[in-house]
């Protein structure tokens, strides 16, 4: 399993999906994509920030 997170700082939104590995070079999403926005964006930014190296 694995995290992907994408940040768009411009709109301030965080997108998350949870995806796991079919092959070792193919990823298939498991659940829809979690869509963070304001005002929990501001809230946990930082965090997601020091977990994705930019």
């Amino acid at each position: 399993m694995q995290l992907e997170i994408n940040v768009d700082q411009e709109a301030k939104e965080i997108y998350l999906l949870l995806c796991r590995y079919i092959t070792s070079a193919r990823l298939e999403g498991v659940a829809e994509v979690k869509v963070i926005k304001e005002p929990e964006y501001s809230q946990v930014y930082g965090l997601f920030k020091s977990m994705k190296k930019y």
